[in-house]
């Protein structure tokens, strides 16, 4: 078989990808690209087709826009999948061989930070197109090109898995890939009765008659054993699985032979906990299938929901993310997905048994709160084993769990897991998590993870070079003819009712984007069922609540249904008004949070009669019974109060928060424990508290130093010690110090972008004393897209400051910064110059990790004025327009990349939006990319700037309004 060519490049490098296509034309081989072309060379419909043992060659022709940008706006035509594949063969060449070629000098200035760096590549010329060409003509020479034999590679941790009494050891093995023989051999001799058992493991892709005979011929002790079990695995496209363990005991004369998934499959079965029932909004309404959109290309159009079960049935390895915001459905989503998997609904590629295992956030957070573990990184397998802690099963070892995912014996769902991010901040690093994890997605991987969030976290970029597994879909709210289909089928043969629940959800659930939240049509859905068909129906009434503002869509909906809660209630004296049912449910949220769990009856009564200031609340405990916000599943069930949708608790606790924020209440334990899960910077619960605060900057600022205050008394009195050390990142106090830090970030953000100056004010306003900034953790330098929490730390003291995973080279120093007792952890920073921080004092009881020691050694800049860094960011800007003595058109992605290289202090989305205001440049939307160009008033103070250091013009005009 003559093998193919594949070529691969990005659209920069289209035409030079052209011109290997025809070269390799030239030679007599076919081609496969992954772009379209006037040559109509053949387009690849799958990355298996393009990366994989059976292509000759794979031609990787890299351009500059072959690299993730600085920002976050990449717009990568090369699949994910594709990515992973190649990443795979590049640390496997045995697998495919790589011709990387490099088409200019700006390309290859790009490869020495990443992983390309390790291969011999071609930068593009006559000379090196000739030597592509005789490698071309020595694979179209061979008569065929061998099939790679994919080998598991932890077969040995599997046989001790199943032999803990033996001593296991690798005795032999080959891989012969031109005579398709391969095979592993390895004896488990017991250690009691000394016997040995041999165990054969072979190669897919292999020859049974070739392999049987190489085995006789250099094992024949082993080959004529009556002890010895034959082990492969299940190959892609194979369904007869018995008739193929038939012939490998007929070839290997053996008595067993057993696929590795079926062994792992056996092994997991007693330590996994399984089933289909979920939480309570799984059995409350039928599916609808929603749609999804790729969530790094945000404008490619959406896509029904099958696409998910594709990946998750189909041959492609990965960790996939779906994010959505609260009450979309993401729980809903994969409850269904691992009932259609449980009850054999799904028809996956390969063949054999397979267990879900779902992870909630809810299971894991219980475990961990409680729980130290012994390494900072928080890894996938932690929380396997924090989801089992409540069932009586034995825990697997790490080893034995993710051979079991690997193999695809094991599928893996983490619900919420941004939930378990931000109760266990300081042990999670998702750099860390992920390359705790990439060795099982190797080439030939079954390997398959699927994650829920509200918020993306980690950088979709950069992922895409470092772990290119991994991938990102965003569930979307309900378009229209979802929302109709919802409707008829929780409303079915009542057309009166589906007309008027539309109509609600136009007010209620409806997105400025024209779809619809599900939560909402759920409650929607109950209210009109309370009224007969052919009624006048629901009628929305205006509320009142010194709570809740009705131009805030969440508001909207929670005053609305606890509005028609009161008229349910026979005694309006005895009914609930819309403010005091919003503080039970902060009450219940916050009374679960305290870890004191879900409430029963009695908790409620004692809530109802703090709440209304009365005793007489029983017939009120029993309304709440049968409350929209609360699970009757969960009730009826338990006898506990739950709350019907997993987003609600959070905007309860936010609630509270801001009212105790504005009333300036008293911090209790409870307060700590909550600021520590859900507020920093970012948030939405941070983003909440900030939005509802009724009062200027100053009062802002008074309100967080008292809350700051109050936080060390109340550690004081009831923490134990290891949770008052400031320098600790795990410690409640750090915890609670950054959930500070995150409302002031959140509130300078609010006004704007984040500003440096009025951030360090804020942050002085509230730490300092004395003169000195004490006692204060920043545990997450990074704020949202590209800002980052800027610091001025010139002309002042810093003592006991936890400064982790702070962007060091984004803040500003000089000889009178000092710092005494802090502590610097996981401090680097994008840019690599560094902003005067060698002028700064660091005391000799200061604690640096070796990555800030590393980037420390090569600061070697003086701090410059702010005018001087915006001047110096201005010409390097302008400066990527200038080549060969004139300025000309860049696209916008290789602009933006262009300015992260220089390492500015002024983010790039914000220098644009300035030089659209100045009239600096001209854009032009060119469908795919956007050209960018200097203007006519710009282009000769550019040349000034940059050719005589003078500013003057609309570039000085930029200039001031930065500065500002």
């Amino acid at each position: 078989m003559t093998p193919y060519i594949s070529i691969i490049c990005q659209q920069e490098g289209h035409k030079v990808a052209n011109e290997y296509a025809k070269l390799t034309k030239e030679v007599g081989l076919p081609v496969l690209v992954n772009f379209p072309s006037l040559e109509g060379f053949e387009q690849a419909n799958s990355s298996q087709q393009l990366v994989n043992p059976s292509v000759g060659a794979v031609i990787l022709v890299i351009s500059s826009d072959f690299f993730p940008a600085s920002g976050k706006k990449t717009r990568t035509k090369i699949p994910p999948e594709t990515l992973q594949a190649i990443r795979s063969a590049a640390s496997d060449m045995a697998q495919v061989r790589l011709i990387p070629v490099v088409i200019d000098d700006d390309s290859l200035t790009y490869i020495e930070n990443t992983w390309l760096k390790d291969l011999q590549y071609f930068k593009d010329g006559p000379i090196e197109r000739e030597s592509v060409r005789s490698i071309l003509r020595t694979i179209a020479d061979r008569e065929h090109l061998p099939e790679e034999l994919y080998s598991f590679e932890k077969v040995g941790s599997i046989i001790e898995a199943i032999e803990p009494g033996s001593d296991v050891e690798k005795v032999g093995g080959l891989r012969e890939s031109s005579e398709k023989i391969g095979y592993q051999v390895f004896s488990a001799t017991n250690r009691i009765k000394e016997s040995v058992t041999y165990y054969i493991y072979l190669n897919k892709g292999i020859s049974l008659k070739r392999t049987s005979d190489r085995l006789k011929r250099d094992h024949p002790e082993i080959s004529d054993s009556k002890n010895k079990y034959a082990l492969l695995g299940i190959e892609p496209g194979h369904v007869r699985l018995n008739e193929r363990l038939a012939n490998v005991k007929t070839a290997f004369e053996c008595d067993h032979a057993v696929y590795l998934e079926n062994i792992v499959s056996r092994l997991i079965s007693t330590s996994v906990k399984v089933g289909v029932t979920g939480s309570s909004t799984s059995g409350e309404r039928e599916f609808v299938e929603p749609q999804v959109r790729h969530g790094i290309a945000t404008d490619a159009p959406p896509k029904p929901f099958s696409v998910v079960e594709k990946w998750l049935t189909g041959v492609n390895a990965g960790v996939r993310v779906m994010q959505g915001q609260g009450g979309i459905g993401k729980t809903w989503a994969m409850l269904h997905l691992r009932q259609k998997a449980s009850l054999s609904k799904l028809n996956f590629t390969r063949p054999g048994d397979r267990t879900i295992l779902f992870i909630a956030s809810t299971d894991v957070n219980k475990v961990l709160a409680a729980t130290s573990l012994h390494r900072a990184e928080l890894t996938l397998y932690d929380l396997y084993v924090a989801s089992q802690s409540s069932v009586s099963t034995e825990i697997l070892n790490k080893e034995t769990f993710y051979n079991a995912i690997e193999l695809g014996s094991l599928i893996v769902f983490v619900d919420g897991f941004d939930e378990i991010i931000a109760r266990n901040r300081p042990r999670f690093n998702s750099y860390d998590f992920f390359t705790d994890i990439e060795p099982i997605f190797r080439y030939g991987s079954a390997a398959k993870i699927l994650i829920s969030c509200r918020n993306i976290f980690f950088d979709q970029d950069e992922s895409l070079w470092d772990f290119p597994f991994v991938d990102c879909w965003e569930l979307l709210a309900f378009d229209g003819k979802r929302r109709d289909i919802f409707f008829e089928d929780g409303l079915p043969g009542m057309p009166n009712r589906i007309n008027h629940a539309k109509t609600i959800s136009e007010e209620l659930a409806k997105l400025p984007d024209n779809r619809y939240v599900p939560f909402v049509l759920s409650l929607v859905k109950d209210l009109v069922l309370e009224h007969a068909d052919g009624s006048e129906g629901v009628v929305l009434r205006h509320f009142h609540s010194e709570f809740l503002n009705e131009s805030d869509v969440n508001d909207r909906v929670v005053g609305q249904f606890c509005n028609r809660e009161i008229s349910k209630v026979p005694d309006p004296l005895r009914s609930l008004n819309v403010d005091q049912q919003v503080r039970v449910f902060c009450e219940i949220a916050r009374t679960k949070e305290a870890g004191n769990g879900a409430p029963r009856d009695e908790t409620i009564r004692q809530i109802l009669e703090k709440v209304t200031e009365r005793k007489d609340v029983e017939n009120l405990v029993d309304h709440l019974t049968s409350h929209p916000f609360i699970s009757q599943e969960e009730y009826n069930k338990r006898e506990v109060f739950e709350f019907r949708f997993d987003f609600l608790p959070e905007y309860f606790l936010m609630i509270d928060a801001s009212l105790n924020c504005m009333n300036g209440a008293s911090l209790e334990l409870a307060d700590i424990r909550i600021m520590n899960k859900y507020c920093n910077s970012n948030s939405l619960f941070s983003q909440g508290v900030v939005q509802r605060f009724d009062g200027d900057e100053l009062s802002f600022f008074v309100r967080l130093l008292e809350m700051n205050a109050e936080s060390w008394v109340v550690a004081e009195a009831t923490l134990p010690s290891p949770d008052l050390d400031i320098l600790r990142p795990d410690s409640a106090i750090a915890q609670f110090s950054f959930a500070i830090v995150g409302l002031l970030a959140t509130y300078v953000s609010e006004s704007g972008s984040l500003d440096a100056e009025r951030f360090t004010n804020g942050v002085c306003e509230i730490f300092m004393e004395d003169g000195v900034v004490r006692k204060m953790a920043i545990l997450d330098g990074f704020f949202k897209e590209e800002e980052r929490i800027r610091i001025d730390f010139r002309g002042r003291h810093w003592d006991q400051c936890l400064f982790h995973s702070v962007d060091i080279w984004s803040c500003q120093f000089d000889s009178e910064t000092k710092f005494s007792g802090c502590k610097f952890q996981h401090c680097e920073g994008v840019y690599n110059k560094a902003s005067g921080v060698m002028d700064a004092h660091f005391e000799p009881n200061c604690i640096f990790d070796d990555v800030f020691e590393k980037i420390y050694s090569v600061g070697n800049q003086k701090v410059q004025s702010d005018e001087a860094r915006v001047v110096e960011d201005v010409k390097s800007f302008v400066s990527d327009f200038h080549s060969q003595g004139a300025f000309w058109k860049k696209n916008l992605e290789n602009l933006e990349r262009f300015y992260g290289q220089s390492n500015p202090s002024i983010p790039f989305k914000k220098l644009m939006r300035q030089m659209r205001r100045s009239g600096v440049i001209v854009e032009k939307d060119m469908g795919h990319y956007v050209d960018v160009t200097l203007s006519n008033e710009a282009i000769e103070a550019a040349e000034r700037l940059i050719t005589q250091g003078v500013l003057e013009g609309v570039l000085r005009d930029a200039v001031v309004e930065l500065v500002r």
